[in-house]
């Protein structure tokens, strides 16, 4: 009977994440632990790293850098995919250490900036993304990342070394066409 029932709570949970990958009509770019990483998002935040590149281009005039490129993007592309792994990562192992304080450290971390109008219309022009979006990728992982680094640094260990060892261990699933999860990067396939 018990076996049935946790059979059950499995096909749920499983069919439960399927219904909202389709129902959202969004296509799996890669799957950490639990969290799910839609190619909507990994699109999303390409775009805004692209954008800002081109920005960065224009104000500096980076020479020998074809931003149109096919090697270009697809590196870009890579990387993106690569950090909202690191994020997911950060993320899953934060709420392990903080659990529902995580939410309000992280929130008191980012309402500084939060309500700063002038740094928000800055990120929206350099990123081209509106203020709650730009909360969401951006800010929230930067301070996820920094709340872990504070973290470890209370235990004297170094981020870098630390988080390698994770990612490693982490169950990493790469979906997204032309990338493969290698056991601690993407890469292009």
């Amino acid at each position: 009977m018990i076996k049935k029932a946790i059979i059950l709570i499995i096909l749920l949970i499983a069919g439960g994440a399927v219904f909202y990958v389709f129902q959202e009509g969004k296509k799996m770019a890669a799957v950490v632990g639990t969290e799910i990483i839609s190619s909507a998002r990994l699109d999303k935040n390409f775009r805004a790293a692209l954008r800002y590149y081109e920005i960065a281009d224009q104000t500096y005039r980076v020479e020998n850098v074809d931003f149109a490129s096919e090697s270009f993007l697809r590196e870009l592309r890579r990387s993106v995919l690569e950090s909202l792994i690191i994020n997911a990562v950060i993320s899953e192992e934060l709420g392990g250490i903080y659990g529902e304080e995580l939410a309000r450290r992280v929130k008191e971390k980012i309402d500084p900036i939060k309500n700063d109008e002038q740094t928000l219309q800055a990120a929206s022009q350099l990123y081209g993304m509106d203020s709650e979006t730009f909360m969401e990728e951006i800010l929230r992982p930067q301070a996820r990342r920094e709340l872990l680094e504070e973290h470890l640094a209370a235990e004297k260990l170094d981020i870098n070394p630390w988080l390698e060892n994770r990612i490693k261990q982490a169950a990493v699933s790469v979906e997204e066409s032309g990338f493969a999860w290698n056991g601690k990067e993407v890469e292009v396939k």
